[in-house]
């Protein structure tokens, strides 16, 4: 009977295997579309911050609203990345 379960937990092992190698690397990809996310919020703040600063360079204003609502979306979609992030690492 032991060699039965010792069987089956064998048989186990490369599921638990395949599980982790998965879990990395959705771990992975979470981190670097987090990395993606804060860098495109960064750009897309100093360019309008630019725009706002220069008026030679100022921008229409329905553009600004634009990229505030750009950097809304990718502020919130940076929020469920990082939470999704921290309930799999936890």
């Amino acid at each position: 009977m032991q060699g039965k379960n010792h069987s089956l937990n064998s048989q186990t092992t490369p599921l638990q295997n395949e599980a982790k190698a998965q879990l990395n690397a959705l771990t992975e990809g979470l981190r670097y579309s987090l990395q993606r996310r804060l860098e495109d919020i960064i750009a897309l703040s100093q360019e309008a911050l630019t725009s706002l600063q220069d008026p030679t360079n100022a921008l229409p204003t329905h553009q600004i609203e634009h990229q505030w609502i750009l950097m809304e979306d990718n502020v919130r979609l940076a929020q469920n990345d990082w939470a999704l992030l921290e309930w799999l690492v936890v």
